[in-house]
Formats: structure tokens, sequence, C-alpha cells
């Protein structure tokens, strides 16, 4: 059974206890990005949406994430919508990346109505297609964890670091999930890819 080492990923509280930083530190000249790993389903079994604002800037020709928000939870189809909508109106970022997934077309076009009718600016919405590759999931989570032991991420301390702390611990790289979610995890992976 594969476990967080022998994947090469393991994080630790007190390893991401170093990342904290304050809000102050995020540097002005930052560009900022949402990405969105969701799931149109609020069934117990189902996965959670996860919702991650960042700043991302060159440091030394490297590439630095702070993550300044991150949002978990399980709602409906319309419900989903409406807290993207929300989370982007809130934090207008540059970028906004969203996977692009079954029904994709009906979850942009409910985030535009969601948007309007709330008068929230959301700018471009891209959705992006996620790789099918074995082990995708855990070379996403890889290439994060690899950004953090570089010194290249950086958390704003919040109240939802606690959210973002036990899924990053809690992720062992096997196949499946069941009961243990790991979408803030995985929504992480995809800064660290795309950002």
């Amino acid at each position: 059974m594969d476990t967080a080492e022998s994947v090469g990923v393991c994080f630790s509280r007190d390893s991401l206890r170093k990342y904290i930083c304050s809000s102050g530190d995020v540097p002005e000249a930052s560009e900022g990005i949402v990405l969105v790993d969701y799931a149109l389903s609020d069934s117990p079994r189902a996965d959670n949406t996860a919702l991650l604002a960042a700043r991302v800037t060159t440091v030394e020709e490297k590439t630095h994430y702070w993550l300044t928000c991150l949002v978990e939870d399980k709602y409906s189809a319309q419900e989903t919508a409406y807290q993207i909508a929300k989370f982007v109106g809130t934090h207008k970022p540059a970028r906004t990346l969203i996977e692009r997934l079954t029904g994709w077309q009906y979850l942009r076009n409910e985030i535009i109505r969601q948007a309007e009718r709330y008068k929230l600016e959301i700018g471009t919405l891209t959705f992006f297609k996620t790789s099918k590759k074995r082990d995708a999931k855990r070379n996403r989570i890889l290439k994060f964890s690899e950004a953090c032991q570089e010194g290249r991420v950086h958390i704003v301390y919040a109240g939802w670091n606690e959210l973002l702390f036990t899924s990053l611990i809690n992720y062992t790289g096997e196949k499946t999930n069941k009961s243990r979610h790991d979408d803030a995890a995985d929504v992480c992976g995809y800064l660290a890819i795309l950002g």
C-alpha cells in the first residue's frame, strides 16, 4: 500500500507551521490567482469543493506562492456556482482557473448568472483539463511539497490554516480517499503546476 513517505509526499504540522507568514509579508507586486477543485454533488460520498486564493510572484528567478485564503465544503451544484462567484468576487484575482470536468459548461453559465445576480465582478474564468495520467494527483501534490521544501510556499496566518494543514497531513498518496477528503491538498497541487 502506498504511503505519504513511499510516494515522496509527507507533510507534518511542524513543517507546515514554518511556512506561516503575516498578510503584510505578501508582496504588493504579485499576481492574484484563484484555483477551484469542484464537485457538483452534495452526496456524502462525493468529494468536496475546494477554493484557493493565492498571490504568485518571482523571487530570485523562482516562483513563490502566498496562500491567502482557502475554503472547502460540500455544496449542491447551484450552491457551488454561487460559492465560486462569491469567492472570486471577493478576491478579484488576475486569473481564475477551474477544473474542466463533466458539466463544466453548466457550471460556467451558472457562475456567470450568480455573479450577475449578486453584482460580483469575476473577470475571465479559465477551465483547464485535468490530467488523466496515472498518479496525476500525487504528482501535483508532490510538486507542491517540493515548493514547500524549497521555501517557496508562504501561508498567510488565518483561521483556515487548520483546514489546509489537516488536508495536507492526511494526504497519503493512496489511490482512494474514501472518507479522507484531500481536495484542499489537490487544489494546492494545481497551484504548484499552474500558478
